[in-house]
């Protein structure tokens, strides 16, 4: 693995009439032949690019553009590192 950075999902349920709110945490990580989340593997030939779009002063969206669509993750960190390392990557494949 070369980095990791942690998203959240947020898990929406009605108890007793009521609405209830609950994030959970888990990583996106990359290595020399993969992208892996909670839900999906995506080899290094399937992801084309990575950006960053934030929302508020601590929340953004993280964006892979892969040939199978468009995934995005809510991040409560700066992914510029991360993005940068994982574009330093696909330029060396």
């Amino acid at each position: 693995m070369i980095a990791q950075l942690p998203y959240i999902k947020v898990i929406r349920s009605i108890e007793e009439n009521q609405q209830h709110y609950k994030e959970e945490e888990y990583m996106i990580a990359f290595s020399l032949e993969a992208v892996w989340t909670d839900g999906e593997v995506f080899h290094q030939h399937e992801v084309l690019d990575m950006s960053f779009r934030p929302f508020s002063n601590q929340m953004g969206l993280i964006y892979l553009h892969t040939i199978k669509g468009l995934y995005c993750y809510t991040i409560k960190e700066n992914p510029k590192m991360f993005i940068e390392a994982f574009k330093q990557l696909k330029s060396a494949l």
